[in-house]
């Protein structure tokens, strides 16, 4: 049997490495995906402006906060959806309302008194010019794109109608017949506009 000849390997050097390190470049990877911009799907800027000067900084909903938050959120009256809208009127002064936080939070919530106030409108019904809205402080009024308001009657008969629900006269939820809250347990039957008495407090 043919044995193979040995062959001697030179030895290394000190301090040489066996292999050739290359360092690496963050991103250069594969996997690695540059970060994608966020979309914007609320108003412009120059809308906020509008819905600013007609709240004067305070929330147009006033059902948590009386009126006396600061407006941070712009509250759409015809939802965008899930995947967002293409509808040019979404993010037009008449389609949002200048909302603090809570009340935002309150229309979400409670649709049925969300819809029977106008600070939400069924996509496809109408256009938000022609709804009247419930505005803490006006009233009930139509909001136009450049950010004026008209008052209104929600009973024209020439304007969409808006849906009849009770409130609750201490936190704004819905109520259905003559039934305790079931948001803040307070006692009491009331239609919109009404104003409770110290009795019925829930505290």
């Amino acid at each position: 049997m043919k044995r193979s000849e040995i062959r001697r390997v030179k030895p290394m050097k000190s301090g040489t490495s066996q292999l050739k390190r290359t360092p690496f470049k963050q991103g250069s990877g594969k996997a690695v995906r540059k970060a994608s911009k966020r979309r914007r799907t609320g108003p412009p800027a120059d809308v906020m402006a509008l819905l600013a000067q007609r709240s004067g900084g305070l929330c147009e909903i006033g059902m948590v906060c009386l009126g006396n938050a600061p407006a941070v959120d712009p509250s759409h009256r015809i939802a965008k959806g899930m995947g967002g809208t293409k509808d040019p009127r979404s993010n037009t002064a008449a389609n949002n309302l200048h909302a603090c936080r809570a009340d935002h939070d309150l229309v979400e919530r409670d649709p049925a008194a969300a819809y029977a106030n106008g600070w939400k409108i069924r996509r496809g019904v109408a256009d938000p010019t022609q709804v009247p809205v419930r505005h803490w402080v006006h009233g009930w009024i139509l909001l136009a794109e450049d950010g004026t308001w008209t008052s209104a009657d929600p009973a024209r008969e020439d304007l969409p109608v808006v849906e009849s629900v009770a409130l609750c006269l201490w936190c704004g939820q819905s109520v259905r017949g003559a039934t305790d809250c079931t948001q803040c347990g307070a006692a009491q039957t009331a239609d919109i506009g009404g104003s409770p008495s110290d009795l019925d407090a829930p505290f």
